[in-house]
């Protein structure tokens, strides 16, 4: 029993939906999409190493010291959160009415 199995698993493993759905995710990036991304790939390795210095944030009670870099971060997480957290308060009030 366990041989005929077998061969369907190779086939299924190397199936085109398998193997298709790297595929469509290139498709969807589309060539005009590209250059976007690789040039905000590029800003991204720049915006690294060009903002690798310490400095002083002021936490009203205390200060810190910390490098730009993760400042920047820290910074775009946050008002990420902010508005998914935001959206999806939106989202839930739009069901409710």
């Amino acid at each position: 029993m366990s041989e005929d199995h077998a061969p369907q698993k190779q086939k299924a493993a190397a199936s085109p939906t398998a193997l298709g759905r790297a595929g469509q995710l290139v498709a969807r990036l589309g060539e005009g999409r590209r250059p976007i991304i690789v040039a905000l790939v590029v800003y991204g390795v720049l915006l690294i190493a060009l903002n690798t210095r310490v400095v002083s944030i002021s936490l009203v009670f205390f200060t810190i010291h910390t490098e730009l870099l993760v400042l920047i971060a820290v910074s775009g997480l946050v008002g990420f959160l902010c508005g998914y957290l935001v959206r999806r308060h939106r989202d839930t009030g739009r069901e409710d009415s």
